[in-house]
């Protein structure tokens, strides 16, 4: 697993699954020939400050690539972290990208592992049109 210590080494790595307690799927449409944010994590501690988020490629795509970018978000619900003073502030997030390969029409899928202490498994069908 990775344990990430600043903001500029936030990155993902390809492993094995780790076990985890949740799951979401989710179904995305992407255009042909462009990187396209799939998702994005937040983590946060008890005094709202950015929580190391760990990011695990469980299953790579087929037919395209992922990345991930640094961008700036909302804290919006909580799976972790305190909730009532922290919904609404703002935050860092790491988003999750995906591009398809040159050329390439049809479906797609990846599965993540994403999450700062009990992490989630998101599996992502995606459409590429």
């Amino acid at each position: 697993m990775l344990r990430v210590t600043s903001l500029a080494a936030l990155a993902f790595i390809a492993a094995a699954p780790l076990s985890t307690a949740a799951a979401v799927s989710r179904n995305k449409s992407v255009p042909a020939g462009r990187a396209t944010m799939l998702d994005a994590y937040s983590g946060w501690n008890n005094d709202c400050s950015f929580l190391v988020i760990k990011v695990n490629i469980t299953a790579p795509p087929a037919h395209g690539k992922i990345s991930t970018r640094i961008g700036h978000g909302f804290i919006r619900e909580a799976n972790e972290g305190s909730v009532g003073s922290c919904l609404g502030k703002p935050t860092r997030v790491l988003q999750l990208w995906y591009t398809p390969k040159r050329g390439y029409h049809g479906s797609d899928t990846v599965s993540v592992l994403a999450g700062a202490g009990n992490p989630t498994t998101y599996y992502y069908s995606i459409t590429v049109e």
